[in-house]
């Protein structure tokens, strides 16, 4: 269920009124593959999350948050960030994926890259790569619109972090049908 945080000024604002079609589209989104939603919302920020208890058991959040320095500030920070965490026993390895730095630059790393075209490096273990490529491929929009800021599978969990102001829910579907399938 998702709540409005209720002050006074704030739902006339049109901030408001995003934050809330945002929160609702995600709660319908959320809803269409049986999640089940709570989360809250006002004109500053938001905080969604989506809890899928069938295999693989799986959770969704989204947040933004907006800071100013003053009130008179002409300049906002606005934060938008998504989170996926999916568990499942065919997770049976251990991968990182992460931006390039200055050691794979310089040749210091461990880490391979994972196309000539991303700025992306991984390290996997445990796994042949067929699944993993398969996993690679799911998310290759999010590195493609490099807003992918962290990935790890450890222990059967699948940790994924990205900054955007969408869901990428078609991926999220995608990503959770080939876990399962495994």
């Amino acid at each position: 269920m998702l709540n409005e945080i209720d002050l006074e000024n704030d739902m006339s604002s049109p901030y408001f009124v995003i934050n809330k079609e945002t929160c609702h589209q995600f709660e319908s989104d959320m809803k269409s593959i049986g999640a089940e939603v709570e989360g809250t919302y006002g004109a500053w920020s938001f905080y969604c999350k989506g809890v899928i208890l069938e295999e693989p058991k799986s959770e969704v959040s989204m947040e933004k948050s907006t800071y100013s320095e003053d009130d008179y500030s002409m300049f906002d920070s606005v934060f938008n960030f998504s989170d996926w965490t999916i568990k499942s026993q065919n997770l049976n390895f251990t991968a990182k994926i992460r931006k390039s730095n200055i050691w794979d630059h310089l040749g210091l790393s461990s880490y391979k890259k994972i196309h000539k075209d991303l700025d992306y490096r991984y390290k996997c273990e445990g796994d042949n790569g067929s699944f993993f490529n398969s996993i690679l491929g799911s998310i290759q929009l999010l590195m493609a619109k490099e807003c992918l800021y962290y990935f790890k599978i450890e222990n059967g969990v699948l940790n994924l972090k990205f900054e955007a102001d969408q869901t990428f829910i078609s991926e999220f579907k995608d990503l959770r049908k080939l876990i399962k399938e495994g």
